[in-house]
């Protein structure tokens, strides 16, 4: 996790339309009456010590908020559409953190938005170089990408995740203490209610148009400061971008690659590019 989670605007760096279905996620349950998709099984395991650890230490990075339950956004015959969570391997030291968000997915609408964009590792096949040429690779890697993205009310009361807790175990936590100050009602009644549900207070791994808001999200960034031009763009089943040089974007990673002379001098093109 990082040291502050939600620091990073996303919705700046997405269009108009994309960027409401973002805002409010309820404009992505767009279901003509009677025809909303079932909500799918997903077991909430019963609140443990070790929950309420991990839970403490989003609240130490801002990636936890609470609402009343009564808030939520529930399914269409009123189900619960709460996620589960689990832990899979990142590296020998660190898990990353998945929110098995599957029947709010479920009630969802897919964006697709990343199909034209995504390059893949097979593109690079389309690369051909000549006698006394190499091709030259620079990539960089967003830490953290999802629990960096800042996100609405509206969304965080999508990722409710886990079973409602005591009050009386958060209630001297920061995120408790911003949900008495922001939503004074709602904290008044889940103080009577005795129990509070957390909320997943990012863009979280999980969420069926996380990897479409994070992608465009990203180019976005990218195209604002004069990178990821269209003739330079790397997209899988598109032509190999005619030139030396070529870019693209997965998410939080991204990729320019050039043609270069055998042999040439790093320390000098990079005086060029200074010049």
């Amino acid at each position: 996790m990082p040291p502050q989670a939600g620091t990073f605007d996303l919705a700046r760096f997405l269009t108009a339309d994309v960027r409401r279905t973002y805002e409010d996620p309820e404009s992505l349950r767009d279901w003509p009456p009677g025809e909303a998709p079932p909500v799918p099984k997903c077991g909430l395991l019963r609140s443990s010590a070790e929950w309420l650890r991990l839970l403490e230490r989003m609240d130490g990075c801002g990636l936890l908020a609470f609402a009343d339950v009564a808030e939520v956004p529930q399914g269409p015959g009123g189900e619960s559409l709460a996620a589960s969570f689990f832990a899979t391997t990142k590296d020998a030291e660190r898990d990353r953190t998945v929110v098995n968000r599957v029947r709010r997915n479920a009630q969802e609408r897919r964006l697709g938005l990343v199909a034209p964009l995504y390059p893949h590792g097979s593109s690079l096949c389309e690369v051909h170089l000549r006698p006394g040429e190499e091709l030259r690779l620079s990539a960089d890697d967003l830490p953290d990408y999802y629990h960096t993205c800042s996100i609405t009310r509206a969304r965080a009361l999508s990722n409710a995740v886990g079973r409602p807790i005591p009050v009386s175990v958060v209630c001297r936590w920061r995120s408790w203490q911003a949900f008495e100050r922001d939503h004074p009602a709602a904290a008044a009644k889940a103080r009577l209610r005795g129990v509070v549900q957390p909320l997943w207070n990012a863009l979280p791994m999980g969420d069926g148009n996380a990897v479409d808001y994070g992608d465009v999200g990203h180019c976005n960034v990218l195209r604002s400061a004069g990178a990821l031009r269209d003739e330079h763009l790397v997209a899988y089943r598109d032509p190999w971008p005619r030139g030396p040089t070529a870019e693209g974007v997965m998410v939080d990673d991204h990729v320019v690659t050039q043609v270069v002379p055998q042999g040439a001098s790093r320390a000098s093109a990079v005086r060029r590019a200074a010049g």
